[in-house]
């Protein structure tokens, strides 16, 4: 591991740290497994989102995000066009993170088909307004 630094949260004008490290490591391969504190967590496989060793990843590829047949860095995702919605809604409403999520959530939940759903029949509003009417 070559560095450690730990994410701060912007409140009322302060930096206040979070819980969250980022990890810089300054090798060749991702590392297998990352052990820190009492927390141990294995890497994951882009391809099939499953923990395994090996320099050549056999199985079916698999997004851990959502279950779907498309690689977990595939911009296709719906989490991922979730997760781009919200950054769009925090930086152009600037509202917290908190707010954004439950901006798309509240409309996913009360429209009855998810947000992805509704931008993808109406694709001008990505670029013309990202909130729900």
């Amino acid at each position: 591991m070559m560095k450690v630094d730990r994410l701060c949260k912007k409140e009322n004008g302060a930096l206040n740290p979070t819980p969250t490290l980022l990890l810089t490591f300054d090798c060749f391969e991702i590392p297998t497994s990352i052990k820190v504190a009492w927390i141990s967590l294995k890497a994951v496989c882009v391809n099939c989102g499953k923990a395994h060793e090996g320099q050549k990843c056999l199985g079916l590829v698999c997004c851990f995000h959502s279950g779907e047949a498309h690689p977990a860095s595939s911009s296709e995702c719906d989490q991922f066009q979730i997760e781009k919605e919200i950054l769009k809604i925090h930086t152009r409403d600037k509202v917290s993170f908190a707010e954004a999520r439950n901006t798309v959530l509240k409309y996913s939940s009360s429209h009855g088909d998810s947000y992805v759903q509704f931008l993808s029949r109406h694709k001008g509003w990505r670029t013309v307004a990202a909130t729900p009417p």
